[in-house]
């Protein structure tokens, strides 16, 4: 990959990780939440591709991978959430 290419992966997984956060915190129970959970699969994946080499861009690379990471376990968590309400709801 060009350094080009490199830079503009660094700048979208900054994107998608924001956009993942805010998503899956706001999106909670809508269709937005797995729209936030594809953002925050695709901003880990490419900011670590981008981390992996020699980039210039590395600090939006892992501004976006720190972001999608927490948009995923934020979803992650929701999901626990409802699965213990469901099960205290049972008892």
């Amino acid at each position: 990959m060009s350094s080009n290419d490199l830079e503009n992966l660094a700048i979208i997984s900054m994107i998608a990780g924001i956009v993942s956060a805010i998503f899956v915190v706001l999106g909670a129970g809508t269709g937005m939440e797995f729209f936030g959970l594809l953002a925050g699969l695709f901003a880990v994946g490419a900011g670590v591709r981008v981390l992996r080499v020699e980039a210039n861009n590395k600090k939006l690379a892992a501004t976006g991978t720190i972001m999608g990471t927490i948009g995923l376990a934020i979803w992650v968590l929701i999901k626990v959430g409802s699965a213990a309400a469901f099960l205290w709801h049972l008892l």
